[in-house]
């Protein structure tokens, strides 16, 4: 049990490392194409290409392609893309990269919010037909300093928490005081596997998602293309 925690670990703090390598460094409008592969015993294979895209503001927002690079007979798809004004991470992988790069800006509120407020970044809305009122990022941290794992979840000095309804999942944002750290808690129960995870910059704005995944159904997240802008 305890080789087996350890090399997950070992696995995280991998992704995070590599992570590093090129995100700081991307030029505004580079998008970061991940292919997220699900597979379940109904579908048995279902693609899914996800990405991120860095705005004008320096932040990154969320670029969802919908499709597959080949079918089950093995034509190719024409390949839709979708930006979406919620730039929040949608799995465990994504939560590594998008918690590598913190904007200098947003930095700076986030250490001008002295009085606990919860601070929220506008993002530039790409899409007129995308509702504006969920077009904000709520956290950015600027590196990964450590990685735990726990069988469970527990409350770290908490200060103030607002729950968002969001798309995907069950968010939670509060304001707490502690290092830069990101925490994975994972707990098995009758129906499913419950994941939450939570990632922090003191003092600041700490983001909880809550997603329960089926048992007989596996997704991995890895990066398949960088897209710089046109110059």
């Amino acid at each position: 049990m305890r080789k087996f925690i350890y090399a997950i670990m070992g696995l995280f703090i991998s992704l995070a490392s590599s992570a590093q390598a090129f995100l700081p460094t991307d030029p505004i409008g580079t998008t970061l194409q991940y292919e997220v592969t699900k597979r379940d015993t109904v579908t048995n294979s279902y693609y899914v290409l996800k990405g991120l895209k860095k705005s004008p503001q320096g932040l990154w927002m969320e670029v969802e392609i919908k499709g597959s690079l080949k079918d089950k007979k093995g034509e190719r798809v024409v390949l839709k893309i979708l930006h979406k004004p919620n730039a929040l991470a949608m799995d465990i992988g994504r939560l590594i990269t998008d918690a590598i790069e913190m904007d200098k800006e947003a930095a700076e509120k986030l250490q001008a919010s002295a009085k606990g407020e919860l601070l929220s970044i506008p993002l530039q809305n790409t899409n007129d037909k995308l509702p504006l009122e969920k077009s904000k990022i709520y956290i950015k941290v600027s590196r990964i300093i450590t990685v735990s794992i726990n069988m469970g979840w527990k409350e770290k000095a908490i200060v103030g928490r607002e729950t968002l309804d969001l798309p995907i999942g069950k968010y939670e944002t509060f304001v707490m005081k502690g290092r830069v750290h990101v925490d994975f808690g994972i707990g098995i129960l009758r129906k499913g596997i419950d994941i939450n995870y939570t990632f922090w910059i003191a003092p600041g704005v700490g983001v909880v998602k809550y997603e329960r995944k089926a048992m007989d159904s596996k997704e991995t997240c890895r990066l398949v293309k960088k897209i710089l802008p046109q110059s």
